[in-house]
């Protein structure tokens, strides 16, 4: 062996565990920061008398717009336990949620992804084999048209790309401007996942940034019946929306609950996401997740509130909130010759069978 090669083997031998070593640093010290964003949960009967407090003032209807799709397995986004399948199918979507009150106003939460930003984002998982392509919808903008000049207000569950990117079309075509309601560590202290998010919404020409949003919950100026809870736990400014829908002299109560979850079934469960995929993929603050999702069960079964999850999109399409009443290419698969989501859970082929790293 020559002097050179072995300069470079002994080169190689020094570099890769300095690398190790950086990235364990990296990431112990992105989950430290986490874990210091940790402030109080409001007493869930508190949440539920806040909001009978609003009674008659708040939104009348709430609806979703799915910007995409993509089909995976459960143990992708769940950690696997013995009481299912390895197979057990699951269609992430990217949604965002619009509240309409009375007097017409909107507020949206999330804007999803428009058809280029879903294919970049979906082409990971599909190039390791963990899911199947991405299937971009229409965007928030396209599905708004003119009906997204009512929108009077925006709020974030978190930051991740896939629930901001929707933003550029949208501010493409909105001629005002709106306040976006954040927390300081949603908007200042964001980390390597939501820097891009942060920087896209603090640049968004339609909006105007209100810090206002403070622990343990804050009620929306101007949104009566809406309050924001600041959670962390998935992101350093992972938010829960809290909303009472009235509507035909009754009310629902909804917790817009963003990534805490994947499946809305890992509420039931108390399971928290694939090992790696909580570490190293998406670093998330496990021990406040897990407070987190008691919180949102304890909410569910003891005071009546239904819970959103933004990925799950079979469990979004069974709840009792509509879509969008706009022209979808689930419904008409006709538009770009997309096919309906449901239809996907009857071809094997169409989803993928390996798991993250399990």
């Amino acid at each position: 062996m020559s002097r050179g090669s072995k300069s470079l083997l002994i080169g190689a031998g020094v570099m890769l565990p300095t690398l190790l070593v950086a990235l364990i640093f990296f990431l112990l010290k992105t989950h430290l920061d986490l874990t210091q964003e940790r402030t109080p949960l409001p007493r869930p009967e508190w949440v539920a008398e806040r909001l009978d407090d609003s009674q008659g003032q708040g939104p009348v209807a709430a609806y979703w717009v799915n910007t995409a799709w993509q089909s995976t397995s459960l143990q992708t986004v769940m950690a696997s336990d013995s009481s299912r399948p390895d197979d057990e199918p699951f269609v992430m979507g990217f949604p965002a949620f619009i509240l309409e009150w009375a007097d017409g106003r909107l507020l949206l939460i999330d804007v999803g992804m428009d058809a280029v930003a879903a294919r970049a984002f979906g082409a990971p998982l599909e190039a390791l084999g963990l899911a199947g392509p991405m299937k971009p919808e229409l965007s928030v903008a396209e599905s708004m048209g003119s009906e997204l000049q009512r929108i009077e207000g925006v709020v974030f569950t978190h930051l991740h790309i896939d629930h901001v990117a929707g933003l550029t079309s949208l501010c493409e075509q909105f001629k005002g401007t709106a306040p976006v309601f954040m927390s300081d560590a949603q908007a200042l202290r964001p980390n390597f996942l939501t820097k891009e998010g942060a920087d896209i919404v603090a640049k968004a020409s339609c909006l105007e940034v209100d810090r206002s949003v403070t622990a343990p919950m804050t009620p929306l100026p101007n949104f009566p019946g809406v309050w924001i809870v600041p959670a962390a736990g998935h992101t350093p400014g992972s938010q829960i929306i809290v909303a009472r829908i009235e509507s035909g002299g009754g009310t629902r109560d909804f917790l817009f609950v963003g990534d805490i979850v994947n499946a809305a079934q890992a509420l039931e469960l108390n399971q928290g996401k694939p090992i790696l995929y909580r570490t190293i993929l998406v670093p998330e603050d496990e021990e406040r997740q897990n407070s987190l999702r008691q919180f949102i069960s304890t909410l569910q079964h003891q005071h009546g509130f239904q819970s959103i999850a933004s990925h799950d999109q079979l469990a979004l399409e069974a709840s009792t909130l509509p879509e969008w009443p706009g022209r979808s290419p689930l419904k008409d698969p006709a538009i770009d010759g997309r096919i309906k989501i449901k239809n996907t859970l009857h071809n094997p082929e169409a989803i993928p069978t390996k798991g993250l790293w399990q």
